[in-house]
């Protein structure tokens, strides 16, 4: 009997763990998910940009430092210019007059990618598909210029012919971001990915 009220409270517990951790990954990853289709998208916006757009490289990062580094408000994206070079991994610049403007981060292994610190399932997204992850421009070179940028690396991702789709992420609270990549192509995903269950507490 007293083995039987144990496992009875034991088992209450477990489950307001499950529904507490449930409730807070809901609260945290609170994203949306969307696909841009590079088979069968057409590119919104044409050649008419014509500033340099290339891959960064290791012997880039002083020219990143001086350009870049300053007009970040924090230094959260910073952390990954230490990945240059790394395989499976590209980040785009866009120099603009002598002097770099953007970045673009794109994961073509998703297990590489912050996406899997998400509490979810990575296979979900499958194979073929690629990650756009954190973007810069700096403040008054912000507006038009990305969708020109965008379409280059998606030109440049589609003579690859290796990847059916680019996954992007924005917080559901940002309708403004939501907007705009739409605007570019991109779709919501019909089935939003959830997180899993965690019962730790």
């Amino acid at each position: 009997m007293v083995l039987e009220n144990y496992l009875r409270k034991l088992k209450k517990f477990y489950v307001r763990c499950i529904k507490y951790k449930d409730f807070r990954l809901y609260g945290q990853w609170e994203l949306v998910y969307m696909s841009y289709d590079l088979h069968k998208n057409k590119l919104k916006f044409g050649k008419k940009y014509h500033d340099e757009i290339r891959i960064a490289h290791p012997d880039d990062l002083s020219s990143i430092k001086a350009d870049l580094y300053p007009k970040m408000k924090d230094h959260y994206d910073i952390r990954y210019f230490r990945r240059l070079g790394e395989e499976e991994i590209d980040c785009f610049l866009c120099e603009q007059s002598g002097t770099l403007i953007h970045y673009s981060w794109i994961f073509y292994d998703l297990a590489k990618s912050p996406l899997i610190s998400l509490p979810m399932n990575r296979r979900r997204f499958g194979k073929k598909n690629i990650w756009w992850g954190p973007t810069f421009t700096i403040p008054n070179s912000r507006g038009i210029i990305y969708p020109y940028i965008f379409s280059k690396i998606v030109i440049f991702l589609r003579s690859k012919k290796l990847y059916d789709h680019i996954l992007i992420t924005a917080h559901k609270g940002n309708k403004g971001a939501v907007s705009y990549y739409k605007n570019l192509g991109f779709v919501e995903l019909p089935a939003q990915p959830k997180p899993r269950l965690h019962v730790s507490c």
